[in-house]
This record gives structure tokens, C-alpha cells and sequence, in this order.
């Protein structure tokens, strides 16, 4: 008769049990099963010639766009990390494979990112660390921490007083 683990011996076995099956899976059966519980597949990625094609269209629509200060201050500081294909596909998944708006999300970001963090850090990546030392600490707090403090004060005291 089948039953459920009900010792921790009797646990940790099937749980290795499952690990040891989940591990033996292709990437296929990996594929059917995410399909399977989460109701999509993983999506497809266009082939190389296309990634191309669509890599030349977002150049041609961010020369397009006049008001990318931010933007070309990044690219002045780091031309490798701004056009960095890795990077530019975050936005061009983000934005579904659409270059002109993967080109205004692109240059948004940036606008953004000087906002909070000042223009010594467009040209990089942003870790915690780097901050308090490059003195865009005070921003994080300002934009970043204490409005979301604040939303989780709003959001606590409307749940305790049984709102929800």
C-alpha cells in the first residue's frame, strides 16, 4: 500500500529519490514538465541571423531617438558595456523583440539609473558595495528604501486594520 514518508529517514530518501530522477531528465522532459505545471513553454530564441538583423534595426532606431543624453554619457564612459550583447538582449526579450521599443526602454533606463544614482555609474554595473564608496549611497536610500519602506508601513497598517 502506498503511503506518505512519515520518518525523517523515510523523507530524505525520497527526496533524494526525486533529486536523483529530476537530474537523470533531458532537457526536453526538463521542458515538458515546466510546460506542464506552469501552463507555457520555454520560449525560443531567433536564430543567429535574426538576432543580427534585429541588433542593426535597434542601432538605427536609438540614432533615431534626439533626447539620450544619459544614454550617450553611458556610452562615453563604457562603450563595451553599453552595446554588450548580453546586455541589450535583457531589453530586447523585455521589450519582445520589438527594436524601436527596446530602443526607448534602453534610453529610459539610463535616464533612470542617472536619476537615482548620479552619472559617475551609467557606464557600469550598480552593486550595493560600489555605492556607499562612489557617495550615490544617499540616492538608493532617498529614491529606493524609504518609499519602500514607506508602501510596506501603508501596506501593513491597511492590512491590520482589517481592510484585507
Amino acid at each position: 500500500m502506498d503511503r506518505y514518508p512519515s520518518t525523517a529517514d523515510e523523507i530524505e530518501r525520497a527526496e533524494n529519490a526525486v533529486v536523483q530522477a529530476l537530474g537523470e531528465l533531458s532537457i526536453e522532459e526538463h521542458e515538458k514538465i515546466i510546460f506542464d505545471v506552469h501552463g507555457f513553454a520555454t520560449p525560443s530564441e531567433p536564430d543567429e541571423e535574426a538576432i543580427s538583423s534585429l541588433m542593426k534595426r535597434l542601432d538605427e532606431e536609438l540614432d533615431k531617438i534626439r533626447s539620450k543624453e544619459a544614454y550617450e554619457l553611458a556610452k562615453a564612459q563604457d562603450v563595451d558595456f553599453v552595446t554588450k550583447h548580453d546586455f541589450r538582449m535583457m531589453f530586447v526579450r523585455a521589450c519582445d523583440y520589438d527594436p524601436a521599443l527596446t530602443a526607448t526602454m534602453i534610453v529610459n533606463h539610463f535616464e533612470k539609473k542617472r536619476e537615482l544614482f548620479g552619472e559617475k555609474v551609467l557606464g557600469r554595473e550598480i552593486f550595493l558595495s560600489v555605492s556607499a564608496v562612489d557617495g550615490c549611497f544617499e540616492n538608493i536610500l532617498i529614491n529606493i528604501v524609504f518609499p519602500l519602506t514607506f508602501c510596506l508601513g501603508m501596506i501593513d497598517a491597511f492590512v491590520n486594520e482589517g481592510s484585507i
